[in-house]
């Protein structure tokens, strides 16, 4: 059996940063009912480019709720959405900045259709 891996350095994680962050991006590049066996994992958060009535505080609850559901290692999150309008698409900004204690780290993502 052969191994693959998007990082260049070890497959296996061990650092809870890196541990967060793997589960926070698997849970953005999946779309709902890819995995077998639970079709509710994943998102569908290009949908929102396409609600003209969607607030940046819907996007941000859904957002929140979706990270509720994965473990965190004890860390808390605070979400920020900013809906910005493209010349083609508009694009979604979500910026999620984590915290325990006195330790921090942030990741932005952007969703476009």
């Amino acid at each position: 059996m052969i191994d693959f891996n998007l990082d260049y350095d070890y497959a296996i994680k061990y650092d809870e940063v890196e541990l967060i962050l793997q589960q926070v991006d698997i849970l953005f590049d999946t779309s709902r009912g890819e995995v077998l066996g639970d079709v509710s994992y994943g998102t569908n958060y290009s949908e929102f480019l396409y609600n003209l009535q969607i607030s940046n505080d819907d996007i941000k609850y859904t957002i929140e709720r979706d990270l509720s559901s994965l473990y965190l290692f004890g860390y808390n999150y605070e979400v920020n959405v900013s809906i910005l309008a493209g010349s083609e698409n508009d694009i979604i900004l979500v910026k999620i900045d984590f915290y325990k204690d006195d330790e921090y780290f942030n990741k932005t993502y952007k969703i476009v259709s």
